[in-house]
């Protein structure tokens, strides 16, 4: 599991160290600084951790470089409230436990955990990261993905380059899915040895692309090969993972898009649509996110005033899936 791995593995000195610098790219330290208008090199206590930064400082420091985290609050955990306001953040994180139990399962003392509940003290990035992690512990990796280039936080990237690797081969050869299908079919299952080509012809691809593909499914552990026949060792939706915490926001988003075609009938608003797998690049996690909030917003707006709008509203049933 992502959690075991990350809290038995995850180095969170290291982690802000590489995070700070990945979020900083081309700019200089001084630029930064010029932002914050610092008149001494706070960014380079910053990144070297002799002076630790807050968690309401790294919220600015995101605000000021145009990188935006709230959609990944918003979507999976459904948490519309300030980044910057860490105490109710801390609190609904938790599920509203108590300082001395968030403090046991954070690792932190009982004394610590109450000031920043009290808003006495405003906790460090690595303190919150350690709370993200803790409660939603797949959270940590989305946040990094979405605002900076997950290779340029090897902490992070280390622990999952074969699934990283993997995804990067899945989004690229969208045949490898019906491929596996194909490899489990009782047509496929009726030979008593391979035929090549025969799954190629099954999917639509050519000899070349099926053998490439093949070898490629051998290479990951995928697909086995037997006396001329190969075979797929586990259905491919084992080797992706669900974001765990997205089950509340997709039920949300069904139940209102059932709730606004059973009040408005004679509205275009019937089209489901239904991913059963949603293989999202990097580069296309927020979009996707907007796409949901866009998708809400409307459907609020309908609810509230009971005013229609023009385009067809969509029911989104999304299942994502990402890393091992």
């Amino acid at each position: 599991m992502i959690q075991e791995k990350l809290i038995e593995k995850l180095d969170i000195e290291l982690l802000r160290k590489q995070l700070l610098r990945a979020i900083r790219g081309e700019k200089t330290q001084k630029e930064i600084n010029d932002l914050f208008n610092f008149n001494f090199n706070q960014c380079s206590k910053w990144e070297s951790g002799e002076k630790r930064i807050l968690w309401t400082e790294f919220i600015h420091l995101l605000e000021l470089l145009q990188l935006d985290i709230k959609p990944v609050f918003r979507a999976p955990i459904r948490y519309f409230g300030e980044l910057s306001e860490y105490a109710s953040l801390i609190l609904y994180l938790s599920g509203g436990k108590k300082s001395a139990q968030i403090a046991r399962d954070v690792g932190v003392s009982r004394d610590k955990v109450g000031r920043w509940l009290n808003g006495k003290q405003i906790p460090t990035l690595e303190e919150m990261l350690l709370v993200i992690l803790t409660y939603y512990s797949t959270m940590l990796v989305i946040i990094i993905e979405t605002i900076v280039n997950i290779q340029n936080v090897p902490v992070i990237y280390g622990l999952y380059k074969e699934a990283y690797v993997f995804r990067d081969f899945l989004i690229k050869n969208p045949w490898v899915y019906p491929l596996s299908v194909a490899l489990e079919s009782k047509d496929y299952q009726k030979l008593e040895n391979h035929k090549n080509g025969f799954l190629g012809e099954m999917i639509g691809i050519n000899l070349e692309m099926e053998v490439s593909l093949l070898k490629k499914l051998q290479e990951f552990g995928l697909v086995a090969e037997t006396n001329g026949k190969y075979k797929l060792l586990k259905p491919l939706i084992h080797f992706t993972m669900k974001y765990k915490n997205t089950l509340p926001l997709r039920r949300f988003f069904l139940e209102k898009g059932l709730e606004y075609v059973e009040n408005y009938p004679d509205q275009p608003a019937g089209c489901f649509m239904l991913y059963d797998v949603l293989l999202i690049p990097q580069d296309n996690l927020r979009q996707v996110i907007d796409l949901c909030f866009d998708f809400y917003n409307q459907v609020q707006k309908v609810i509230e005033t009971g005013e229609s709008p023009k385009e067809n509203l969509r029911v989104l049933n999304l299942n994502l899936f990402t890393l091992k």
